[in-house]
């Protein structure tokens, strides 16, 4: 008897709807279209628009300086009474409570839900770090989201599994003078009354990088591959890679497609935090067989990290491995 078929796309469980969320969205967005229709703004106290404004304003900005660069990201350190302000201002944005918002924030860069999230950064504009996706720095969406528009800056989104990231934990949504981002000045000026410290930015190098890499790329067309053709520094054994680890301590080594990295360096600017870096290093308690290797989370386990990241992670490697 022949074994039974099966549909390999039936076999794929449809994706459920959100639905308290899809009737939630929808229904602000109609009642905002009534109310402009009802009342459109010449009608309205000037008192009103104001509150409006004002209202739309700071809610934003307690979203994009607080729940999204602070909560999220970790890009600067802030003290309680500003982390209070942030928070009633966030909560006012009717997104639910930070930890709501920072967990489903970090759902979608892990799980990327492109193209349905924020078409708009997707649709029109530039492509100056990264064209690994079609997010793109868009002016228009700038000014309505408080500079978070410069999309192709902060993250790059693909279609697969995860989400890549080129400077996330920057601060900054541009780093360009003329970037238009007034969450990043409010960050700027809160810092220089001594309200938020420990402001984290991309090194310059790899923004520099980024972008003649993009011009190279749009004056030559497709690039030669990333990966070093041959590698001239060190060969070790997992014994010398035991050893370096025990020359001092604390110190960080990943085992990556066949190679020995040193991340200690990397802790304080990684986006993802230093404890996961610590999850996936050498640990001497175990024996060497059972030692972490780090391509699965690497290469989209965890996150499928851009080609900054993987340019960064080549420049911290130690020596090939060898049995």
């Amino acid at each position: 008897m022949a074994p039974p078929k099966f549909d390999a796309v039936s076999s794929v469980p449809r994706p459920q709807i959100w639905w308290s969320n899809a009737v939630f969205f929808s229904l602000v967005h109609i009642l905002a279209f009534l109310g402009i229709y009802y009342h459109p703004p010449w009608s309205v106290r000037r008192e009103t628009l104001l509150l409006w404004f004002l209202t739309w304003q700071l809610s934003d900005f307690g979203v994009t300086v607080g729940y999204h660069r602070l909560y999220s990201h970790k890009a600067f350190r802030a003290t309680l009474g500003v982390r209070i302000v942030l928070a009633i201002l966030g909560s006012a944005a009717v997104q639910g409570s930070i930890k709501w918002w920072c967990l489903r924030h970090r759902l979608h860069h892990r799980f990327t839900d492109d193209p349905v999230h924020d078409p708009l950064a997707h649709w029109d504009g530039l492509q100056p770090y990264s064209d690994e996706d079609t997010s793109r720095g868009n002016l228009f969406l700038a000014l309505l989201t408080g500079g978070e528009g410069n999309h192709n800056f902060v993250s790059v989104h693909t279609g697969q599994i995860a989400a890549l990231h080129s400077f996330p934990h920057d601060f900054r949504s541009g780093p360009s003078l003329y970037d238009w981002d007034p969450s990043k000045w409010i960050i700027l000026g809160l810092q220089k009354l001594g309200l938020v410290t420990a402001l984290r930015r991309a090194r310059e190098g790899d923004l520099v990088e980024a972008v003649q890499y993009m011009r190279r790329k749009e004056m030559l067309g497709e690039l030669e591959a990333e990966e070093d053709e041959t590698w001239e520094g060190e060969v070790w054994n997992m014994t010398q890679v035991e050893e370096y680890v025990r020359g001092k301590s604390g110190r960080c080594v990943l085992l990556i497609h066949g190679f020995a990295v040193d991340g200690t360096e990397y802790l304080g600017e990684h986006p993802g935090g230093a404890s996961i870096l610590r999850k996936y290093s050498v640990n001497l308690l175990a024996d060497v067989n059972e030692w972490l290797k780090a391509d699965w989370a690497f290469s989209g386990g965890v996150n499928n990290h851009s080609r900054a990241a993987r340019k960064r992670m080549r420049e911290l490697r130690l020596a090939k491995l060898v049995d």
